[in-house]
């Protein structure tokens, strides 16, 4: 009777570490995930922060745009927008990019990735905060949100 126990205890044993086991690898798994959206997010965002403040190009944001930023801006408002951007100046220096990538689950959407982004910038007329969104649809990153916020922007021209 005794060793049917010990049996018994030894199955539920091998049982519980098999759960164990499977469950670590599950999130290892999805640690590994979170770093590798982490990495591409940070490259894409530091890639296009630069490409967009070097020459202050609006057609380098036009074309990372996301369908959700572009059913929320109209080409005025963005031609407004970077006419205030260029009045920093040249970019002296732009650091690189902090943030993280995030992903939820959303009744409508079902499944997103996205990532949020803060790079300071140092420009001919003073300091700025650029924050970019990006969302992942499929393989491709794009940009949801670009704002920049600068004490420079207070001073009139």
């Amino acid at each position: 009777m005794k060793t049917k126990h010990i049996v018994m205890l030894c199955g539920s044993a091998v049982a519980l570490l098999t759960l164990c086991a499977v469950v670590v690898t599950a999130i290892i798994m999805v640690a590994q995930k979170f770093v590798a959206l982490d990495t591409e997010s940070k490259q894409y965002a530091n890639t296009a922060v630069k490409a967009i403040v070097t020459n202050w190009d609006q057609n380098e944001l036009d074309r990372r745009e996301s369908p959700e930023f572009k059913s929320v801006t109209k080409a005025g408002d963005m031609d407004k927008l970077f006419a205030m951007f260029r009045r920093l100046g040249k970019v002296k220096e732009c650091k690189e990019c902090q943030g993280q990538a995030t992903s939820f689950w959303t009744s409508g959407k079902g499944g997103v990735i996205s990532a949020i982004y803060i790079c300071r910038a140092e420009f001919e007329k003073g300091e700025a905060e650029i924050k970019i969104s990006l969302v992942k649809h499929g393989d491709n990153w794009q940009i949801a949100g670009f704002r920049i916020n600068s004490q420079a922007f207070l001073v009139q021209p």
